[in-house]
C-alpha cells in the first residue's frame, strides 16, 4: 500500500485479510502528499481497527504513525504526537501490555498538557485511571479519576467527560460499588450520545448491562446486553460485541437457558481469541466454569484452570480472584475442599487493601465457609460465614433504589445463604 501519492488517484484496488469476522478489506487507494492529512487518515484507521479487534494491526499503524511522526520532527504539531500516544495506550491495555500503557498514557498527559490539549489530556488521564485500576493501584486511579472529571467539567466537552465517567464507573465497581458504578455509566452514556460517538455510546452501554447483572437483575440485564450485542454485531465493533455476549452468557443461564449462556460465552471466547485479549478469554472461560457446573463438572474444573492460567499470565490483577473463585467452587462441588480454601485465601491475599474485587468479595467469603465447613473446621466456617454477611449488608445498604437493592440481595445463588 503506497503512503504518497495524489489523492484520489490510482485505481482502488481491494485486497483482503482474514479477520475475527469474515473479512477485513484494505484498498490500495494512494494517501494524501500532505503528512498531516495522512497522520489524521492513520489515526482513524487505527480506531476502526481497535474497534474491529485488530489489535495487530493497529499496533502495526501505530509504529508506521511513529515513524512519520519522527521523520517530520517538528513539523508534526504535538497535539498530533499526542493523539497517536493515547491510542498506543488504548491498545496496549487491550492486549494486557499493562505496564507499557502505563508508561505511555503518562506521557501523553505530558505531551498533550504541554501543547494546551486539555480534552487529550483527560482521555489520556481516564486511560491511565484504568491502568491503575487492572494493576489493582486503586488509590492512585482515584487520584487519576477525581483529575479527569473535574478537569472535563471545566471543559464542558461531553466526549472527555464521558471518558472520565467510564473510568470512575470502573473504579466504582472494583471497590464494589455497583450502584454507583451504573449511574457513572449510564451519565457516560448520555456523555457520549451528547457527543456523537455511537461506539463509545455503545460501550458504555454494554457496561449498563454489565453491572444490573452484578446487581442480580437479570430480567433487565438481558435485553440491555441483547440489544448491546446485536447492535455492535451490525456496528462490526468486535471487541464490544465479546464483552456484551461475556455477560450475557451468564444473564441467560440464571434466567434459565444454560444452553443458550455457553453458546454466547463460546463466541465471547472465539472474539477474545482472535482479538489477541487475554482479559476477555479469561472472564468467558471463567463463566463458563460458573455456568456449566452442573452439567459437566469436569469440563468447568478445566475451564477455571484455563482462566486462571491465563490471569496469572496476563498480570490481570483485579479479574485473576474472580477466576481463582470459579476454580474454588468447582474444587468444592468435586469435594476438593483443601484445593478450594488455597484458592479462595489466595484470591483473598491477592487483593489490594482496599479493592472489593468488584462483587466477588462477599462470594469468596461464602466459598471459604464451605471449604472450612468442608475440612470440619466449624468454628473457622462460622466467622468466614458471619463476615460475608456484615459485608453483603454493607452492600445492599448503599444500593439506593428499591428493586435493585432486592434483586442483589435475592437472585445471586451465593447469597441465599446470606438472606435473614
Amino acid at each position: 500500500m503506497s503512503s504518497k501519492g495524489a489523492a484520489g488517484s490510482g485505481s482502488r484496488v481491494a485486497s483482503e485479510a482474514p479477520g475475527a469476522r469474515g473479512r477485513i478489506t484494505r484498498y490500495s487507494t494512494p494517501l494524501p502528499d500532505d503528512p498531516i492529512e495522512e497522520h489524521t487518515i492513520r489515526l482513524a484507521r487505527v480506531d476502526a481497527l481497535h474497534w474491529l479487534g485488530r489489535s495487530d494491526m493497529a499496533l502495526a499503524e501505530l509504529g508506521t504513525l511513529q515513524s512519520l511522526e519522527a521523520s517530520l520532527g517538528e513539523a508534526i504539531p504535538a497535539t498530533a504526537r499526542a493523539e497517536t500516544l493515547r491510542r498506543l495506550a488504548d491498545c496496549l491495555q487491550g492486549r494486557g501490555e499493562y505496564t507499557e500503557a502505563e508508561r505511555v498514557a503518562r506521557v501523553c498527559i505530558e505531551v498533550a498538557e504541554t501543547a494546551g490539549q486539555a480534552a487529550t489530556a483527560v482521555r489520556a488521564r481516564a486511560r491511565l485511571a484504568g491502568v491503575l485500576i487492572v494493576l489493582a493501584r486503586t488509590s492512585e486511579a482515584r487520584s487519576e479519576v477525581e483529575r479527569a472529571l473535574a478537569d472535563a467539567e471545566r471543559l464542558g466537552d461531553p466526549a472527555a467527560l464521558g471518558h472520565a465517567l467510564v473510568a470512575g464507573a470502573s473504579l466504582s465497581s472494583c471497590l464494589g460499588r455497583p450502584a454507583d458504578a451504573m449511574a457513572a455509566y449510564r451519565r457516560a452514556r448520555a456523555a457520549f450520545d451528547a457527543a456523537g460517538n455511537l461506539v463509545l455510546a455503545a460501550h458504555a452501554s454494554m457496561n449498563v448491562g454489565a453491572v444490573l447483572l452484578a446487581l442480580g437483575d437479570f430480567e433487565a440485564a438481558r435485553p440491555s446486553l441483547e440489544q448491546t450485542a446485536s447492535q455492535a454485531r451490525a456496528l462490526g465493533l468486535l471487541r464490544v460485541e465479546g464483552w456484551s455476549l461475556q455477560n450475557l452468557g451468564l444473564a441467560l443461564a440464571r434466567l434459565g437457558d444454560v444452553p443458550a449462556g455457553l453458546a454466547a460465552l463460546d463466541r465471547a471466547r472465539e472474539i477474545a481469541t482472535s482479538m489477541d485479549e487475554p482479559r476477555l478469554a479469561a472472564a468467558a472461560l471463567m463463566y463458563r466454569s460458573i455456568v456449566g457446573r452442573e452439567a459437566d463438572l469436569e469440563r468447568a474444573m478445566r475451564d477455571a484452570e484455563e482462566a486462571v492460567a491465563f490471569s496469572t499470565a496476563a498480570r490481570l490483577e483485579t479479574l485473576e480472584p474472580q477466576c481463582r473463585m470459579a476454580r474454588a467452587a468447582a474444587y468444592l462441588e468435586g469435594g476438593r475442599f483443601a484445593e478450594a480454601l488455597a484458592d479462595v485465601d489466595q484470591a483473598l491475599a491477592g487483593r489490594a487493601e482496599e479493592l472489593a474485587v468488584e462483587e466477588s468479595e462477599i462470594e469468596l467469603l461464602v466459598l471459604r465457609s464451605r471449604a472450612l465447613d468442608g475440612l470440619g473446621r466449624h468454628p473457622e466456617a462460622k466467622r468466614a460465614l458471619d463476615a460475608a454477611r456484615s459485608r453483603f449488608e454493607e452492600e445492599s445498604s448503599r444500593i439506593d433504589d428499591a428493586h435493585l437493592r432486592r434483586t442483589f440481595r435475592e437472585n445471586h445463588p451465593h447469597h441465599a445463604s446470606l438472606v435473614r
